[in-house]
């Protein structure tokens, strides 16, 4: 027969093996129970835990707002998401540009500008803002008009008038032309944007 080290401790894990999971709880609680100077020790290493961890997390505030800004649970961070991932995986420059261009043209940067505290945040939504304002004079697109007289505010439809509404852009059609309409609602304002020809030949609504 071969002998193993520690018989005693092999026995009682064999024994707990199929032990009703309640009476092994009521067993063992007990000895989880600490004297003064261990619960010292405890909320000691605890505090020096969570102080590290501030500390660390300072360094990273800046990523950690961005993240905070852009998460997942906003078209733009799932944008920013889907790019990152597939950027990775492009090979070639031009099909990389094209993406961005297809990802970047109906993309609400705006309503992003001033959220965060953060300057690194606020200038990489400048950023995007451009970039994306670039795509789309690539594309024809130009901003036709800004104006005061805001069709969500007539349709109540207005984050002011109803408390959680996201002022997604909203799509106008004038005939054959497709305008898009984006809305500043810190400044009240809409922002008409149409194809170049759309600003030629003038609109008619």
């Amino acid at each position: 027969m071969v002998s193993t080290p520690f018989p005693s401790l092999r026995a009682a894990i064999s024994a707990a093996h199929l032990e009703d999971e309640a009476a092994c709880v009521d067993r063992l609680l007990h000895r989880a129970a600490l004297d003064g100077a261990a619960q010292w020790r405890v909320e000691g290493a605890a505090a020096r835990l969570v102080r590290a961890a501030r500390e660390q997390r300072l360094a990273y505030s800046e990523l950690d707002a961005f993240l905070h800004e852009y998460d997942l649970s906003s078209q733009e961070g799932v944008v920013l998401m889907c790019l990152a991932e597939a950027l990775l995986r492009i090979p070639d420059a031009d099909t990389a540009d094209r993406l961005i261009r297809d990802k970047f043209t109906d993309t609400d940067w705006f309503r992003h500008l001033g959220h965060s505290r953060s300057l690194l945040v606020n200038a990489s939504t400048w950023g995007l803002l451009l970039t994306g304002g670039m795509v789309k004079l690539e594309k024809g697109a130009v901003s036709l008009m800004t104006t005061k007289h805001c069709l969500r505010f007539s349709f109540n439809l207005c984050p002011k008038q109803v408390p959680g509404t996201r002022p997604d852009p909203l799509t106008l059609m004038n005939g054959n032309e497709k305008l898009t309409l984006r809305f500043d609602c810190k400044r009240c304002e809409m922002h008409v944007e149409g194809k170049l020809k759309s600003a030629r030949q003038g609109v008619q609504i």
